[in-house]
């Protein structure tokens, strides 16, 4: 099953066991191309008497039969289901044809319900979580820390100069960069990670089961990825660069005083020159 990624605008392979990579450009495969461009579904029951499509891996298809149903959700395809080599070597059928479409069509809702929920706790624009959510989660880990014993870090980042290139290149984009900053904030974290736009410039990122070594290891991934970007808009380009603050939980702090010495930090380190990663240790 593939499952359309709006961040990156490409579909992602839900894990299988036919060693398939985890991103898939299908409009590289003409049967999917058709399935998204009709927004219909496909039937092949032998693959040797198929005129519509040119098969290029057509001997990988150990019964010769395969289905493909796009999962649609108002009016827009948001994922494919493939279905191939049927278990005991036989072809499918159409009833299998039709309880496929029936099992998408519930995946639809499923998705649909999913993705309302998603949009009501990310930021519309970099697709990050929200300010709201990240202190929701926060408390959460706090909870979990206390009960587990287990280390909790934050790393709370700003972009360097974003209000000289609002001044320079205007609002338009100021958000290209932030975009572009929480995109790649997110491609270089970890899965359990949780990325946040934090407010303003400001991204917030919660690194469970993480102590301080284990987040400068994070940051510094963060720092060397953002330094590679170059942000185009229309024919404007700059190099951006981010400072990024530290913190690692002590259990005498709350989550205000957690938050706030991030956000301290932070401030403290801008105002060295920006272009950096602090921690407590490292700003006075």
């Amino acid at each position: 099953m593939c499952i359309f990624d709006p961040t990156e605008n490409r579909y992602s392979i839900c894990p299988n066991s036919r060693g398939l990579p985890s991103t898939l450009d299908l409009w590289s495969s003409p049967v999917s191309q058709y399935v998204i461009e009709k927004m219909a579904p496909v039937f092949v029951s032998d693959i040797k008497c198929e005129e519509r499509f040119n098969f290029l891996r057509a001997k990988s298809y150990a019964t010769g039969s395969f289905i493909v149903i796009p999962i649609i959700v108002q009016d827009e395809v948001l994922g494919l289901v493939n279905l191939t080599d049927k278990e005991g070597d036989g072809k499918l059928t159409d009833r299998d044809f039709e309880l496929a479409q029936l099992l998408c069509s519930q995946l639809g809702i499923a998705i649909k319900n999913a993705n309302l929920y998603k949009r009501g706790i990310t930021d519309g624009m970099t697709r990050l979580y929200t300010n709201h959510y990240f202190k929701v989660r926060l408390s959460q880990e706090i909870s979990r820390l206390r009960r587990v014993k287990s280390p909790l870090s934050i790393i709370m980042a700003s972009v360097d100069g974003l209000d000289t290139l609002l001044s320079k290149h205007g609002a338009t984009f100021k958000d290209a960069v932030l975009v572009k900053v929480g995109s790649a904030i997110k491609r270089v974290i970890r899965f359990n990670d949780l990325p946040c736009r934090y407010e303003g410039d400001k991204f917030a990122i919660i690194l469970p089961d993480t102590a301080n070594d284990g987040s400068h290891t994070a940051a510094g991934k963060i720092v060397e990825t953002i330094r590679t970007l170059s942000v185009r808009h229309q024919d404007q380009e700059e190099k951006v660069t981010v400072t990024l603050a530290i913190v690692e939980f002590k259990v005498t702090m709350n989550i205000g005083q957690f938050i706030e010495t991030a956000e301290r930090l932070l401030a403290t380190a801008q105002k060295q020159g920006g272009n950096r990663i602090v921690d407590e240790s490292s700003v006075s």
